[in-house]
């Protein structure tokens, strides 16, 4: 199959990646796949753009001429059965583009309702919309111009086999960044930005820290573009609140297995959560969780079952929880080893992609 990815946003995170991987797994799987991103774009800097077909255009508007008319011409000279695309305001420039079905993977939450003339329109072109969670589907049907036919739920899946359980990666991952070998280690991974509730833990260490002196934390990742300066607002808190020797800031990291590996626990503390990729590693790494309650994060996590559930913006609830693991050392087994079998069963990268070239192929099937 001939397929083109689709991502103009000017940012790299999970949604950007989703892209990113799903063009070298299906490249990998023997289909044809180039990858079409924004000049300037946070992409581009990415190693798997070396190894897939990479076309770079300016970043479309909503309406622009220029870019469907180098699409089209690009697309007459080297046919394609889909283009896979992955954010609503691409969807407009694509709407143009001939005799290609389109396939869009919707990947944020939102209530905005959108059934004007326009958006019509550009949805209508859409041969086929996958949702990564059934709450997001749900959404979907209510707030936009789609025929409930056309709409699916597909979860995010992950490449087990390739995220190995690596103790002595996690040693040198704690020895590279200044962590005590027998220090409890809690980690955060993801985009440094107030809504994903990296002040919160902070804020919570500061309470835990005097009965607990071989408890830090470790915070993984850097703010997108629009929100720069954010990592130093954070390191600031930690200074403030007297615990910058116990509060770790790696910056992005490409290799984040070595950072799961070094973990005792994994907190996503966010406000609003689509789904929560980082989950899925966390527990094909055997990583024991806690998570708020929000968004599409309760499909992939059942309290008390392979993680603990608190609500969002809550440092008392996360704080309780964090004692409970502190505290039952079987738990964070118990909890652990069900995650691990539950990403197995349900989230795989094999069944995820088994099922996105099912949808391709139908999409296909009935552009023809």
């Amino acid at each position: 199959m001939r397929i083109i990815e689709a991502c103009f946003t000017p940012s790299l995170g999970g949604l950007e990646l989703y892209c990113l991987n799903t063009a070298k797994q299906l490249q990998d799987r023997g289909h044809q796949v180039e990858l079409w991103l924004a000049d300037g774009s946070r992409t581009l800097q990415h190693p798997i753009t070396e190894d897939v077909p990479t076309r770079i255009f300016r970043e479309p508007g909503y309406v622009s001429p220029m870019f469907c008319w180098k699409a089209n011409r690009q697309i007459q000279n080297q046919p394609v059965d889909v283009i896979h695309l992955h954010r609503s305001k691409d969807l407009a420039p694509f709407a143009r583009i001939n005799d290609v079905s389109r396939v869009f993977t919707l990947q944020i939450d939102s209530t905005l309702k959108k059934r004007d003339i326009f958006h019509k329109y550009v949805f209508a072109k859409a041969d086929r919309i996958l949702t990564i969670t059934d709450r997001m589907r749900k959404l979907a049907l209510n707030n936009l111009p789609v025929r409930a036919d056309r709409v699916f739920t597909l979860h995010y899946g992950i490449d087990i086999d390739k995220l190995k359980e690596d103790k002595h990666a996690g040693r040198e991952f704690r020895m590279a960044n200044g962590i005590p070998e027998d220090s409890f280690l809690i980690g955060m991974i993801g985009r440094l930005e107030h809504g994903k509730g990296q002040h919160i833990l902070l804020e919570v260490l500061t309470d835990l820290v005097g009965d607990y002196p071989n408890l830090h934390v470790v915070i993984v990742g850097d703010p997108p573009p629009g929100n720069e300066g954010y990592d130093e607002e954070l390191k600031a808190q930690a200074r403030a609140l007297n615990i910058a020797d116990r509060a770790h800031f790696t910056g992005f990291i490409l290799n984040t297995a070595d950072a799961y590996n070094a973990l005792d626990t994994f907190v996503l503390a966010s406000k609003k959560e689509s789904f929560g990729l980082v989950l899925l590693e966390a527990m094909a790494l055997n990583v024991p969780i806690i998570a708020t309650n929000a968004g599409g994060v309760p499909e992939i996590i059942q309290h008390g079952i392979n993680g603990l559930l608190i609500a969002p913006e809550d440092p008392g609830a996360l704080k309780n929880v964090l004692l409970q693991l502190l505290e039952e050392p079987q738990l964070r087994i118990q909890l652990a080893g069900e995650g691990k079998h539950i990403v197995r069963e349900k989230f795989s990268l094999n069944l995820h992609l088994n099922r996105l070239l099912a949808h391709f192929e139908e999409a296909v099937a009935a552009h023809t």
